[in-house]
Formats: structure tokens, C-alpha cells, sequence
């Protein structure tokens, strides 16, 4: 037992280390169903649409590396731990999904892609979204394109292929006409030229959909003897019982032939009763390219209130052998194919780790009543990865609380990020438990309408190595600034953390803030939403992320993280030795080089580079500092761009010219002769 006693038991009998009580809708849900209120909300017009200054990323010794690909209206989208916005194919490419940004007056249904070679330049396809099948109109709000959450999926067999589902009024069918959609890159893993859209549910052919309303959508391409598969899982309506998985039965040049939905979880079949959307979380899957693969959920089992087996609020996993065709429905719990632990086995597990056995008091009017921490919650959020030889890694939030307790105490020590494996799922006495990173004090952060706990989530991507060993890497937003200026509920700062394992999770490599990025005056760098790329190298590996704009707010109320503007990055951390062809390259420098040819007459090339994307500006003076041409004014990807300069209509002379970025600027002398 911990020697916290004497010091936590007066701070945890406040309501500041008591954390979310578990009968309250859960983040998902709130999400969706406030977005879905401020969907006729997307044209407001701010006033003050000045965009905060670009921050400056740690560069970590070289280590960890970002490029800011583009802007998305909101970010609702990545708040969900559920989607997959990015893909990493070692030695082919790296790829990104969101909703773009397209003006402070345009809708936030925008579906964009950035895609790159090396993860150093980029390109963007835009508005992929803005014909439906078929080339009908778009049938969201006001006739405009609706994307909602969006994924990116693909192989070195398969091309780059966006999946997301639209808002749609009526063809959708059911109550929030969720429609399961998908674009894949014509050009493969070269250039950016996305087909039009497709259903990725058949039932859509005659529409309104049947299954209808499919939203959030978790995909996954898997190599099978005959090609790729994609399978991608919806659940239908908003906070949904039902789960549906959209399986390809064959692959053309990147088109899927899509086979009829199969329902493969219903959470009313085995879980908790009337309440069940309350308290079962939303089913994670994850599929080797054997096609050995588990589906993961938390939850209550159906007998939990009237002293059933499992009582604890934990796992459960069902298993695939056919790349996800059909789920083992017989042996486990019940006989009805799911496995999880018992609350013994968990309990002690959570107990081995460190997070229970801790003594607290709880006040009650003038009564102070003495608790033991022994037993462990499961939170909603989770990730599932199998590695080569069918292992299954499990990484989710997990709380504390002691019997016959009404709510769960996110603040206290221990209440984290815990990693979970077993070598043969099959038997449930082989798992082991570890943490990947205590969360106490970034899960009282206050994010208005939502506690800290349920927006940050663990990510993992996972690298299957050729000596046989497996490396799994965890990336969270967590709170960094937990100084004495900074209030126990309302810290200054939100970054982004990485930590990694290549002992099954025996020890974790923290690898420490990624962002490190501190508030500077009146402006908060919150880094937030990270997603790992599924799939890494034992020493790369690529992730996304979204930071919000506090200058732009996109809605007129309610004013979240995820209702502003938001910059989407995506960076790389590479701790191995100076990277070659098949793995990423560091970013050029910000610089701008001499024209040539030089003196010239009368075109000549102005080359320079830049390190991150942003906006740019290359203009030409005169000796006596007059601004004579603007050459370049936009927003522009990281990586080396060149302008070809036509100066007939100028005179014979020297000339000033000058790059702009992030307020930094760089010039150079040319001689125009004629």
C-alpha cells in the first residue's frame, strides 16, 4: 500500500479528486448528439476571424517531427477514440483523413486527404464529398456536403482509401441519416487524384440505407491469399445497440466490391439491461494478416446487478480465424463466445499494478466513513491490437472505486492507461497487466461540458519485427502544466505523450511530451486527439493530431474544444539511426535560395523550402524598399517549392526579394538586365 494516507484522504473527500460518476452519458454519445444540434449552425459568421500564431513544436533532438497538412472547420471528428484518421505503410507512405477547413462560411462536412511519400511532403485532395454515388447532390443541411468522422486505411497492396459516413436528411434512412461512404486514390500511393464516392453498404443501392443510420465508423484493410479486404465497423444511429460490419468480398485498382452488412454486436444480447448504452462501450476491432483477430468492448454482463459471475464494469472479447468473416459464437462466458476476466482475476491485476489498495474517506454530511479502493473500473476508451502470432494487446482507461460505491475516482494515484496482454487469449488466466502511464491529474482537467477522463484516450500502433519480437507503441494528450500557478482543476496545458514497449509491456519507455508547447500569454497551445497510425516500425512510428484555434470559433454556443478551428498535424517519432528511403526523412530547414539564373532576362527561378506548412508570402521590392509584385501569398505544404519569375514588365536594376513564414523572413538580391 502506497504512504499517500495521511495527505490524498483529505484532498479525495473533496469533489475535485472524485471524478465522473459513471451514470452519465458516456463522451461519444454527448459528442455526436451535441454536434448533431449545431449542424444548422455551420455557417455563423465570426467577427474576429484572426488566426492565433502558428506554435513551435520540440523538435526533441531530431526525434519528433511535425507538419501542420491543413485546417478542419471543428473537431469533433478525432475526439472520437473509435476512428483511424491515419495510415502508415513502412517504405510506401503515410495518409490522413479529416474534415477540412473551407471557410469560416462553409460547412464543417468537408472531407479532405493528405497524403505523402515520406512523411515530409505532402499533398491535399479537397472536398472529396461534394457529389454523393452516382454524382447526385450532396443531401446534407442546405444541399451541402455533411463528413463525419472520418478514417484512412490502406496497405502496400492497396490504395490509400478514405472512409467516413455522411450527415444526411433523408438517404441516410433512420433518425440522423448516418450513410457509410468511401473514396480511394486512383494514383495509389503516388500523387492525389480520389475516385468519386461510393456506398460502403449495399443497402444503399435503393436509399433510404437499410441497415440505416451508420455512423463512426472503425476500418481496417487486411491482406488476405486473394488481395485486400476492408472491413469497416458503424453502429447504427447515434450511441447506438446494434454494430454492423461492411465487409469487401473483392478488390479492383482500389475499388471494393462491398458484401451485405452482417450484424456482429448487439449490445442487448449479453450485456446490461434497460441502461445498456450507458455503461457498454463501443466495440473495437483489429484483424493479423493471418486473419486471427478479437472484437474488444467494456461493459456490465447482463447479471451484474443480481450477482452474476462478473460484476465489475470490465473487458470483454470475442475472436475471428477468417479475416473477420465470421465471430467465434460458442465457448466463454455463457457459451456465447465472449471472454473476459473475472473480477477476482481483475480486480488483483489492477491490485498488482497499483492502482488499488489505497484507503480513502468519503464525507457524508458530518459522517466520515473509511473506504479500501478495491475494485477496478474499465473505462469506455480502449484500443485492441493482434500481433503476428495472434497476441492480443488491449490499452484503455481504468479507474478505481470499492464496493457498493455509486461513482469512480479518476484523480486518485494510480487511475490511468493500462496496457493488457495475452500470448493465447484463448485462456484468460494468462494475462498480464501494466500501466502505461498514470492520468490522475489530466483526468481532472475540465473540458466544460465534459470531464478530463473521457477526452483522453490511449492510441497504440503495433510493429510485428523480424526477429519475432512485437513493439507496441501508447500516444495520449495529457496535462503538462501541473505547476503551483496552475489550479487543481484548470491547468494550463495539453500535450502530447508517447511511450513505448518491446517487452510485452514489462516496462514502458516513456518517451516523453512530444509538443511541449506552454501557453504564451493570453494564447493556449492545446494539443489534443492524437491518433497513432496502426501500424509503426520498431523504431518509427506516425501519428495525427488537432490543435484548436482559439480566435476562430466555428458555433455560437457552447463553446468546447472541439467548436473552434482546428490545425491538424501530423508528426513522426523516430528513434532509431538516421532514416533511409522506406522510412521517414527529416523536414528541410525554412530557407530561400539564390535565383537563378542570375543577373537574368527576363524570367529566373526562386527556389525555397519550408519546414512546415503554413502560410507563405514571396514578394519582390525594389532597391528602394516599394513592393513591386507579390509572387506568392497562400498557405503551402512543407518541403522545396520554386516560383518562376517573369519580370518583362519591369525595368533593368537590383531587386529585393523576400520569404515569409511564421513571422520569420529571409531575403536575397537579384539583378534584372535587359
Amino acid at each position: 500500500m502506497r504512504n499517500l494516507v495521511t495527505v490524498l484522504c483529505i484532498l479525495l473527500s473533496t469533489s475535485l479528486l472524485f471524478g465522473e460518476v459513471y451514470h452519465n452519458a458516456k463522451l461519444e454519445t454527448n459528442i455526436q448528439n451535441r454536434e448533431r444540434v449545431f449542424i444548422e449552425k455551420d455557417s455563423f459568421s465570426l467577427t474576429n476571424s484572426t488566426s492565433s500564431p502558428l506554435p513551435n513544436y520540440s523538435s526533441r533532438d531530431g526525434q519528433f517531427t511535425t507538419v501542420l497538412i491543413d485546417s478542419s472547420k471543428n473537431g469533433y471528428g478525432m475526439y472520437s477514440n473509435n476512428t483511424n484518421p491515419i495510415v502508415y505503410v513502412p517504405g510506401t507512405g503515410v495518409a490522413a483523413c479529416y474534415r477540412q477547413w473551407q471557410g469560416i462560411d462553409a460547412s464543417a462536412g468537408y472531407i479532405g486527404v493528405a497524403q505523402s511519400p515520406d512523411g515530409v511532403i505532402w499533398e491535399v485532395a479537397s472536398s472529396l464529398n461534394n457529389l454523393y454515388p452516382g454524382g447526385t447532390t450532396p443531401d446534407g443541411a442546405g444541399g451541402l456536403p455533411a463528413g463525419r468522422y472520418p478514417s484512412m486505411v490502406g496497405t502496400a497492396n492497396s490504395y490509400p482509401t478514405a472512409i467516413w459516413n455522411e450527415y444526411t436528411t433523408t438517404t441516410g434512412g433512420g433518425t440522423n441519416g448516418g450513410r457509410a461512404m468511401n473514396a480511394f486514390n486512383e494514383y495509389g500511393w503516388v500523387g492525389s487524384n480520389f475516385s468519386e464516392l461510393w456506398d460502403l453498404n449495399t443497402g444503399c443501392a435503393m436509399t433510404p440505407c437499410d441497415p440505416p443510420d451508420l455512423w463512426v465508423g472503425q476500418a481496417q484493410v487486411v491482406e488476405e491469399a486473394t488481395g485486400p479486404t476492408l472491413l469497416a465497423l458503424f453502429g447504427e444511429g447515434l450511441g447506438p445497440d446494434q454494430y454492423w460490419m461492411l465487409r469487401s468480398s473483392y478488390h479492383i485498382f482500389g475499388y471494393y466490391g462491398m458484401a451485405n452488412p452482417v450484424m456482429v454486436f448487439d449490445k442487448t444480447t449479453h450485456f446490461a439491461g434497460d441502461e445498456v448504452s450507458n455503461y457498454t462501450g463501443t466495440p473495437e476491432f483489429h484483424i493479423n494478416d493471418d486473419g486471427v483477430g478479437y472484437m474488444v468492448n467494456s461493459g456490465y454482463w447482463h447479471d451484474y446487478e443480481t450477482g452474476g459471475s462478473i460484476v465489475n464494469h470490465t473487458l470483454f472479447y470475442k475472436k475471428t480465424t477468417d479475416y473477420g468473416l465470421t465471430w467465434e459464437n460458442t465457448g466463454g462466458i455463457e457459451n456465447t463466445g465472449f471472454y473476459g476476466w473475472s473480477d477476482i482475476q481483475f480486480n488483483q491485476m489492477m491490485l498488482d499494478a497499483g492502482l488499488l489498495g489505497d484507503s480513502i474517506s468519503t464525507v457524508v454530511g458530518e459522517d466520515t466513513t473509511w473506504n479500501m479502493l478495491d475494485e477496478a473500473f474499465a473505462g469506455y476508451d480502449y484500443d485492441v491490437k493482434v500481433d503476428a502470432n495472434g497476441g492480443l494487446h488491449i490499452s484503455t482507461v481504468v479507474v478505481a472505486t470499492f464496493q457498493s460505491a455509486s461513482g469512480v475516482y479518476t484523480g486518485m494515484p494510480g487511475a490511468g492507461h493500462y496496457y493488457f496482454y495475452n500470448p493465447t487469449p484463448d485462456d484468460v488466466n494468462t494475462w498480464t497487466a501494466t500501466q502505461i502511464r498514470d492520468m490522475s491529474t489530466s483526468f481532472l482537467f475540465d473540458f466544460g461540458t465534459f470531464s478530463g477522463w473521457q477526452y483522453h484516450s490511449p492510441d497504440m500502433a503495433i510493429s510485428n519485427n523480424d526477429d519475432g519480437s512485437v513493439t507496441i507503441w501508447c500516444v495520449t494528450a495529457a496535462v503538462s502544466d501541473t505547476s503551483e500557478d496552475a489550479t487543481s482543476i484548470y491547468m494550463n496545458d495539453i500535450d502530447v505523450y508517447l511511450a513505448v514497449t518491446s517487452d510485452y509491456g514489462q516496462t514502458w519507455e516513456d518517451l516523453g511530451n512530444m509538443t511541449n508547447t506552454p501557453s504564451v500569454g493570453d494564447v493556449d497551445y492545446y494539443e489534443l486527439s492524437p491518433h497513432l497510425a496502426p501500424i509503426a516500425t520498431h523504431d518509427i512510428c506516425y501519428l495525427i493530431f488537432q490543435s484548436p484555434d482559439f480566435s476562430v470559433l466555428t458555433v455560437d454556443t457552447d463553446e468546447n474544444y472541439e467548436d473552434y478551428k482546428q490545425r491538424v498535424y501530423v508528426g513522426s517519432y523516430n528513434r532509431g539511426p538516421v532514416s533511409t528511403d522506406s522510412e521517414i526523412t527529416t523536414p528541410v530547414e525554412f530557407s530561400l535560395s539564390q535565383n537563378y539564373p542570375n543577373p537574368f532576362n527576363p524570367t529566373t527561378e526562386i527556389e525555397y523550402s519550408l519546414s512546415v506548412a503554413g502560410h507563405v508570402k514571396l514578394e519582390l521590392y525594389n532597391v528602394l524598399g516599394q513592393k513591386m509584385m507579390m509572387l506568392v501569398d497562400e498557405h503551402q505544404i512543407a518541403g522545396v517549392h520554386d516560383y518562376i519569375l517573369d519580370a518583362s514588365a519591369l525595368p533593368s536594376g537590383v531587386y529585393v526579394y523576400s520569404l515569409t513564414q511564421n513571422g520569420v523572413t529571409k531575403t536575397s538580391k537579384m539583378v534584372l538586365m535587359k
